[in-house]
């Protein structure tokens, strides 16, 4: 009777212990998984202000010029402001590029936790399960 008592306490005592170290990697995997994903929500936010302020800043130079010649502009530098935009619309289309990129480097990683997710519980129901085989 002493003797199963022991071993009782003892897979307890494991289980316990299983449980604990099965938090403790799920927490590691959590943490791994939100800091990536801070990390392409950055990337996002940077590229976003990138575009805002460059799109900004082309507005801006147009608007001086303009305003410095008075509204007789030579016809070269409707040539520049053709240039102009067509380098913002390029530099639009490289941004938006860019986060779609991003969306599909989120929707990745998502899939990726989710299938280490359930790898793990179903390691540990395999875990449980040979367990109780060997009460």
């Amino acid at each position: 009777i002493y003797l199963k008592w022991v071993n009782q306490n003892l897979l307890v005592r494991l289980e316990i212990e299983n449980w604990q170290k099965m938090k403790e990697d799920l927490y590691k995997l959590e943490l791994e998984f939100d800091s990536k994903m801070k990390q392409l929500k950055k990337k996002e936010e940077s590229l976003e202000e990138d575009l805002s302020y460059f799109l900004q800043q082309t507005d801006l130079l147009k608007e001086e010029v303009y305003r410095m010649a008075e509204g007789e502009l030579p016809a070269e530098v409707h040539t520049y402001f053709f240039q102009m935009d067509e380098n913002s619309e390029r530099f639009r289309r490289d941004v938006f590029e860019q986060l779609d990129q991003i969306q599909e480097e989120r929707s990745k990683l998502k899939w990726e936790y989710d299938n280490e997710i359930d790898a793990f519980y179903k390691h540990q129901k395999k875990l449980e399960s040979e367990a109780k085989k060997n009460q």
